[in-house]
């Protein structure tokens, strides 16, 4: 199989590779780009092309920075096993993410949105046929030493191309016309889309709005952004005003520095930044309101 039957591969400026044979893919023969001090990988997780093209009822697209090494090892493991690449890459998309990105769905408002009251916790956002999920780097990107930790797009002459001629005409397809919002998950590529890539003059963000897509940043489901996940999970009737999320927090901070011995922050600025976290969270909130 041809990698032109899944992607356009604006990455590597359209050049067509022959991807491995179930059965003998490894991180070795996967490996198609090096640039600078990283490595791309043909592990285009999600809904490829050609689902994209066999359904264009999704209406919500759920969008990651980039496949990290879990759902890249994911992907191996069932394209050897199972022989077919669109199911090990609906099968890896957002692995060991999903719960949580679907409490998230549930709690801002995001599932009432689409006309369901609340999406079970195993619900499939893969095989959904509502969300489109995808990534601004539509393949893995791991440092040459294995390694899937957080990178700044925007430094990637790959990657530029990638969000830019591929990502971008995805979301703007005919195909994907009835996606009205764009659920952009992590602060990196936020950054990307907001800050750092431009198109025609604008950010990429301006650019889809442009074109009549609704963007909202939802936090990365990481041990880091524990606070604002907790925050995007909970029911309208449970989410706390800034005021009580702001003294909740400090109250909870002050008690385990104090069990710890160790000395307080300036409360003024640790509240700034947990206001700062709720208003993101309310944010989006708003946006899916009825």
């Amino acid at each position: 199989m041809k990698s032109s039957s899944l992607c356009t591969m604006a990455c590597i400026d359209g050049a067509d590779i022959e991807i491995p044979e179930p059965g003998s893919a490894t991180i070795d023969n996967l490996r198609f780009h090096i640039d600078q001090d990283r490595a791309l990988f043909i592990s285009m997780v999600g809904n490829t092309q050609l689902k994209i093209s066999e359904n264009n009822a999704h209406k919500i697209a759920i969008v990651g920075l980039s496949p990290a090494d879990t759902q890249l090892q994911d992907f191996i493991s069932h394209y050897n096993n199972n022989g077919s690449y669109e199911e090990a890459a609906l099968a890896s998309a957002f692995k060991g993410l999903q719960k949580d990105i679907i409490k998230m769905l549930n709690g801002l408002g995001v599932s009432k949105y689409l006309g369901f009251n609340h999406l079970p916790e195993d619900t499939d956002i893969n095989r959904s046929g509502i969300f489109l999920t995808t990534s601004l780097i539509k393949c893995a990107s791991l440092t040459q030493n294995g390694s899937s930790s957080d990178f700044d797009p925007w430094k990637y002459p790959s990657n530029i191309k990638c969000i830019k001629n591929r990502f971008v005409p995805e979301m703007l397809s005919n195909n994907n016309s009835n996606i009205t919002h764009i659920l952009v998950l992590g602060n990196k590529a936020k950054k990307a889309l907001k800050e750092k890539i431009l198109i025609n003059g604008r950010t990429m963000h301006s650019h889809l709005e442009k074109n009549g897509k609704h963007i909202a940043y939802i936090p990365h489901p990481s041990g880091a952004n524990r606070e604002s996940v907790d925050l995007a999970i909970l029911e309208n009737s449970e989410f706390p005003s800034k005021e009580q999320h702001q003294n909740n927090m400090w109250n909870k901070y002050k008690v385990k520095q104090t069990n710890k011995g160790k000395k307080l922050a300036n409360e003024s600025s640790y509240k700034k930044t947990r206001g700062s976290r709720w208003e993101s969270i309310n944010q989006i909130r708003e946006l899916f309101k009825a």
